[in-house]
């Protein structure tokens, strides 16, 4: 009996030898401000950290392990990956801690909610994070962690918070850092999806610059888009190549030249019709933005903040293949900043949350399992 128990004993030895991950799998691999932090949490944040330093030094050539080799800040990649790690596990660990200090608790409601989208979020990417040694479970604590992060701004910052911001910044932030505009982005390509011609792009844009010119006359881009946008479809649709479809053209042409008055007023009536869903369809109306925003550019987010209310411009970048038409509205009596009340309370909570969370983790005791981290090295990452 000894003997059997012992070859099994030597057997498992062997096995877990010859894995490639090894049978010492640690549940945690720190302790941070008493709180463990698990292994599949910081294996999140390593990896988080991995796609953040590849990002940050900005050449797609380097890809897998090809990224330690280099600096990143003045730093070399491991280290600056490391440090970022460590700093991502202490944030989770801070919104952990002051989440309990505050008080805080989810509804049944907002538990069901953050469950619903950790569950779409693993399966956009659960095959990647798996082969990386991260579960749902580590996953779905991540997740909430972020959830967590926005109840403890609310329960700082907001108005009746423990670092309340005053209620009269709201309205300040509010008027000085947002707008209200129509804008409408021309296409940049033909329907085919070929690039436009030097010729056609410069026919595009004086199109543009005629339709801010009636816009400004008639008071509306609505009215400017149905008279003159389908000059821009048909510019969008590549002239026929082929002589059959030219001579389809022509017998096109002729069954509308023996078209009645009547017919064509009814046709005129549709047109306009047509354009005018088309307008609703493809312009963003009544769209209120931050100064902040970089889509669809950040430049031409600039430009709309350096216009005054009631201005007309065509805004042209041709580097990124962008023509754009708007029409500075301004923030109007109908845009309450209630409705906007949790979006400025993130933004302008920002800088001081961002100082809040910086003093406090510079003063967490920090206990690293060496043996653990370790064992969860930059070197296991698989990348594909």
């Amino acid at each position: 009996m000894k003997t059997k128990k012992l070859a099994g004993i030597v057997l498992a030895i062997i096995l877990c030898g010859a894995l490639l991950v090894g049978c010492y799998n640690p549940a945690n691999v720190m302790k941070i401000n008493n709180k463990d932090v698990p292994a599949g949490v910081y294996l999140f944040y390593q990896f988080s950290a991995v796609q953040q330093a590849m990002s940050e030094y900005g050449d797609s050539t380097i890809t897998g392990t090809a990224i330690y080799d280099v600096e990143i800040e003045g730093t070399p990649a491991r280290e600056w990956i490391n440090n970022k790690t460590l700093e991502l596990v202490k944030r989770h660990v801070f919104i952990e801690s002051e989440f309990e200090r505050l008080g805080l608790s989810f509804t049944s409601t907002e538990q069901n909610s953050n469950k619903y989208m950790a569950d779409y979020q693993w399966q956009q990417s659960y095959s990647i994070l798996r082969r990386n040694g991260i579960s749902y479970e580590s996953f779905a604590l991540v997740v909430d962690n972020s959830y967590k992060e926005s109840a403890v701004i609310k329960a700082l910052y907001d108005t009746d918070g423990e670092k309340a911001l005053p209620e009269e910044d709201f309205e300040t932030y509010f008027h000085e850092h947002y707008t209200k505009l129509d804008y409408l982005q021309f296409p940049y390509a033909y329907d085919s999806g070929e690039a436009l011609s030097e010729e056609d792009a410069a026919t595009l844009l004086d199109l543009a610059k005629t339709m801010r010119d009636y816009a400004k006359q008639t008071g509306s881009m609505e009215t400017a888009f149905i008279q003159y946008y389908q000059q821009v479809l048909d510019l969008m649709a590549k002239p026929a190549e082929t002589g059959e479809d030219e001579e389809a053209a022509d017998e096109e042409t002729a069954d509308e030249e023996a078209a009645t008055d009547e017919d064509t007023t009814v046709e005129e009536e549709a047109a306009v019709e047509v354009n005018a869903e088309l307008y609703a369809a493809t312009a963003k109306v009544g769209t209120v933005v931050n100064d902040a925003l970089t889509s669809p550019d950040a430049d031409f987010i600039k430009a709309v903040f350096n216009a005054k209310a009631g201005d007309y411009k065509v805004y042209v970048k041709k580097e990124a293949s962008l023509i754009i038409l708007y029409h500075v509205i301004g923030l109007e009596d109908a845009d309450k900043i209630e409705d906007y009340h949790n979006q400025l309370l993130m933004e302008m909570a920002e800088d001081p949350y961002e100082a809040y969370v910086t003093a406090t983790v510079d003063t967490y005791a920090i206990s690293v399992n060496e043996r653990a981290r370790k064992h969860y090295s930059l070197d296991n990452i698989k990348f594909s």
